[in-house]
């Protein structure tokens, strides 16, 4: 094994950590972060088209609201980019309850359902139509957190709007609720 050097794709367009990442097709998507330091926030997203190399990468055309620690899962052509840290709002403890979706296509981004438990840094992963989101921090500190929660985008419009599926706990396992409605 040995790694391979593109240098039109060697360096993104700005530094960046704390981000979200995906990919899509023959496309990697790099979205938000932060850029040297804690409130040196970016809502911007980078692409790179693996097919083409050497034409480096390039910066999105929409911009995110949250954007640094977020957690992200992709389903067809869209990447749900949950939570992050750098909230300013009162009682957050520092943590974004933000859920958006980015459209590769169109390049746009939609405000969506709010999570009902805040969380940055975790991780997800997509499976079919839902994306599981286990763990994460509650606080720009970490503290982190054994909530399991699973997003599956509306099947009632043609817009991607996310719906939490409520779960149960069973020794010490989770499973989804059937036929639960949020908030029951």
């Amino acid at each position: 094994m040995e790694w391979v050097a593109h240098l039109a794709a060697t360096f993104l367009t700005e530094e960046r950590d704390h981000a979200g990442a995906a990919i899509l097709g023959n496309k990697l998507c790099v979205l938000g972060g932060r850029e040297r330091g804690q409130r040196n926030m970016k809502g911007t997203g980078f692409l790179l088209d693996f097919g083409h190399l050497g034409r480096g990468w390039r910066v999105s055309q929409g911009r995110m609201s949250t954007t640094r620690g977020v957690v992200t899962g992709t389903i067809g052509k869209h990447v749900f980019v949950f939570g992050g840290e750098g909230s300013v709002a009162d009682g957050l403890d520092g943590i974004y309850n933000e859920t958006e979706v980015f459209n590769t296509r169109t390049e746009k981004w939609k405000k969506l359902e709010p999570m009902d438990v805040p969380r940055q840094g975790g991780s997800a992963v997509a499976v079919g139509n839902r994306i599981y989101v286990p763990g994460g921090g509650l606080g720009e500190d970490g503290s982190p957190v054994n909530i399991f929660d699973v997003y599956r985008p509306s099947c009632q419009s043609r817009h991607a709007n996310l719906r939490l599926l409520p779960c149960v706990a069973l020794r010490g396992l989770s499973y989804l609720k059937p036929n639960s409605r949020r908030g029951s």
